[in-house]
Parts: structure tokens; sequence; C-alpha cells
């Protein structure tokens, strides 16, 4: 295996997570002040020793103790820590797969403004990557090749046409409880942009009363058309099927087309396996695969991203601006939000439109 040749700047590095962690391995034994994020606080029992300018940046509560964050305060907590210690190597390992798109867009505003000497990151957010890195490095079977530009090449596999009449979504005056938390009081919102995407607190559970999967407690929720929803943890059970089979049962679709998606999806063997018994990429992409192909005319996707890489989410990104049916969105991928309009579920209930660019980044 080649070593990593980076000597100031940042790279994101991609690869196959075994040659990834031989890659960092040989990579950290090159230098003594080394920082990896998540980890960077270590067994420390709070964020006391964050600066306290950018703690708040990162909405982080320096007195509360890290056993009672979630994994996205963690992270957020972890890094406000290596920003302010700013060790000569920072590594990134997928930062940004428990962070809010708020939380991600003020990630990348700190990391230009304190910029670690040498940064390597691994994520599958292409925005993320292409905002802070100096280089790309590829590593595949041993080799590496550097580029300037991240450079993926596909076409998206065609999706069925469809049927464009009768589409609606109204919520007339909801209450949506989560737990015994009300996270909405009195919500009317109609949605009639082809591309939503939701960010901020409460995305899921919206999310799930569209889809029917959850009623409100008060209030009406109307849906007008044929609906597809992948959620990262919505099929628990899944049954005795072969992957391809699963695929192409699932949603209708032919084999060739079933393999061509998940192609895309970084599923390159195993169609043949029970899926039950796949890795949790596979599966994941697998049950993406099935709703897309299905060509629903309102298409629900909760944090689609999750188990995907930096290649296969750039192609979802290609397929979900293409798509001609509507598209609703929760994600933490910034690179998934482009072309879609945002908006931000605030503290108070509210469904706020609000833009990239607003963030400063």
């Amino acid at each position: 295996m080649n070593l990593l040749r980076i000597t100031s700047g940042v790279c994101s590095l991609l690869a196959e997570p075994n040659e990834v962690a031989e890659l960092i391995k040989n990579f950290k034994n090159q230098y003594k002040d080394v920082m990896m994020i998540p980890g960077a606080l270590g067994d420390r029992i709070n964020a006391a020793e964050c600066d306290a300018a950018i703690a708040s940046e990162l909405l982080v509560d320096r007195d509360q103790e890290l056993n009672g964050m979630s994994r996205g305060q963690r992270v957020r907590a972890d890094l406000s820590f290596a920003l302010t210690r700013m060790p000569k190597l920072l590594i990134l390992d997928h930062p940004t797969t428990h962070m809010d798109a708020y939380s991600v867009l003020m990630t990348i505003k700190l990391l230009k403004k304190f910029p670690p000497e040498i940064m390597i990151i691994m994520s599958n957010d292409v925005y993320f990557m292409e905002q802070l890195s100096d280089v790309f490095a590829r590593a595949s079977h041993g080799k590496i090749t550097y580029h300037k530009k991240l450079t993926i090449n596909a076409e998206p596999t065609p999706i069925k046409k469809i049927r464009q009449s009768d589409i609606m979504i109204r919520i007339c005056n909801c209450d949506i409880i989560f737990g015994e938390t009300k996270l909405f009081s009195a919500l009317n919102f109609t949605i009639a942009k082809r591309k939503s995407a939701f960010i901020g607190l409460g995305k899921t559970t919206l999310l799930r009363v569209i889809s029917g999967d959850l009623q409100p407690s008060f209030g009406k929720c109307t849906v007008l058309g044929t609906i597809g929803y992948y959620a990262e943890h919505l099929e628990t059970s899944l049954p005795d099927m072969q992957m391809l089979d699963y695929v192409t049962g699932r949603s209708g679709a032919k084999p060739a087309a079933a393999k061509t998606l998940l192609h895309l999806f970084g599923v390159h063997q195993g169609y043949d396996v029970v899926i039950k018994r796949c890795t949790t990429k596979q599966r994941a992409a697998a049950m993406l695969a099935a709703v897309i192909l299905r060509a629903p005319q309102i298409l629900i996707l909760d944090d689609p991203t999750t188990y995907l890489d930096a290649d296969a989410s750039h192609y979802l990104s290609k397929i979900l601006l293409q798509y001609a049916g509507i598209v609703l969105l929760a994600t933490n991928n910034v690179g998934l939000l482009h072309g879609f309009s945002i908006y931000r579920l605030t503290l108070k209930g509210l469904v706020v439109p609000v833009t990239l660019d607003g963030y400063g980044v």
C-alpha cells in the first residue's frame, strides 16, 4: 500500500474502509501531534477546556457531561476541542454523519476560519469535502491517485415515468408530538415545491406524519399521490430473499435496472446473497434502490446517505434533481440540499424557508 503524501493543507480521502484504516494508521505514525474526530475529547467529563467562542458557534454546552450528549452533540464538542488545541494533524472520520445541516455549515465556516496545518477528511458529503479540500486522494487496490477536483462520472439509471396529476400534501392545524415533547402546535403547511428539504428539530417526525407512519395528535394531514418512503431504520424485519430479488420484487423494476442502481450506490457484487445476511451498506442500498425504482409520485427520504459513500451520494443527488415527482428530504448531507427548497424546523414548531447562503458559508 502506498503512503499518503500530504505535507500541508486539506486532503479528502476516498477509499474502501479497509484501505482507509491502513492509510490513516500509516499516516498517523508520521506525526506526534494528532487528533481524530470523533474521539478528540477522549475520556474527559465535559467540554470545559474548549474555547468559549468556538463552542458557542457549534452550539456546545461546555458544562454538559459528555455521557449525556447525543452523537451529534459529542462530535461538535470534539471539534470545538480540536479547534481550541489546534493539532498539527486533524483527521475527520465522517464527522457530519450525526450532525444536522446547520451544524455542518457552521463546521465548514469554522474550519475555514481556523484551518489546521494538515487535515484529512473522510466523508460522504460531497459539498463538505469540496468546500474544504485542496486535493482529493483516491485509493484503490493499493494505489493512490491525486486530483484537484472531485470527479465522478456516471449517468443515473432511468426512472419510470411518473403520473403528475392529483399530487398534493397539506398539513392543517396539526399538533405533532414525539414521546412527551410537542414538536409542532397548530401547524399549517402546504408543500408546493417539487423538491423540498427539511433541516432542524423534528424533521424525521414530520416526514413520518406525511408518510402516514405516524398520526398527528390533532389536526389533519392530507396526502394525494402514491408514496415511497425510505428511512434509515425503517425496515427491521427483512424477508428471506436474495438482494436482487428483493429490489425487483419491491419495485417492479427489471433486473438490469436494479443492478445499475445498486452499482451506483456502491454495491458491485453479492446480488444473490440473502438480504438479511448482507452488510448494513448493502441492505441500505437495496432498500433505497427499491423505493426509487418503484417511481412513486411522492418520494420521502429520511437520511438516505448515512450508509452511502461519497460517489453514491453524488449519484443520488443527480437522481433526485432529475426525479419527476415530489421529493421530500430530511438530511444532514449538505451536498444533497442544492436544488431543493430548504425549510428549517425551529424549536417553536415553525417551518421557516432558508437558503445555504444565509449561513455565510
